[in-house]
């Protein structure tokens, strides 16, 4: 990925931003839950205070996770609804510098989640500050986790069924 592309990607993610700013697409709702993550851009007071959640940049962050899924490849390109962006999010994998956990370096690869991709992209693309982007994936990585009935759930009485929030 050069330079040019790099800021392509940038201002079709910003145009992205604007775009569902101006649809009025991105909520914060005044509820003590969490949401699973089939909300779209939605996030609740609750998950802004418990993960300490920037919220001049909620909109970045959720068109940034947006872009992240397409990055780790557990989501089409096609959801973008732009062929050029899913490219040049495809392309950036490129460039992806190594995620460090318990002092091993890991290189990108496809359908691995860390948190050092995710705060990487979002601040490279959408300029959003390390610790929102950390606390923004944490947030997603809770709610995901959620969806998921584990084997030994029931048998301790552990089963969570997702509420629909009230709206």
């Amino acid at each position: 990925m050069n330079t040019e592309e790099k800021a392509e990607l940038r201002k079709l993610l910003n145009d992205r931003v604007k775009h569902f700013q101006e649809k009025g697409s991105f909520k914060v709702l005044d509820l003590n839950i969490r949401l699973d993550e089939d909300r779209g851009h939605t996030t609740t007071e609750a998950e802004i205070l418990v993960f300490g959640l920037p919220r001049e940049f909620l909109p970045q962050l959720h068109i940034a996770w947006d872009a992240y899924e397409v990055f780790i490849g557990i989501s089409s390109p096609y959801y973008l609804h732009n062929e050029r962006m899913g490219e040049l999010v495809i392309k950036a994998r490129d460039i992806c510098p190594l995620a460090e956990r318990l002092n091993i370096s890991y290189e990108f690869k496809e359908c691995l989640d860390f948190p050092d991709w995710f705060a990487w992209f979002a601040k490279e693309f959408l300029k959003i500050p390390t610790r929102g982007a950390y606390a923004f994936w944490q947030k997603q990585a809770f709610n995901t986790e959620q969806l998921i009935n584990f084997d030994d759930d029931q048998e301790n009485g552990l089963l969570y069924v997702a509420a629909p929030p009230p709206f």
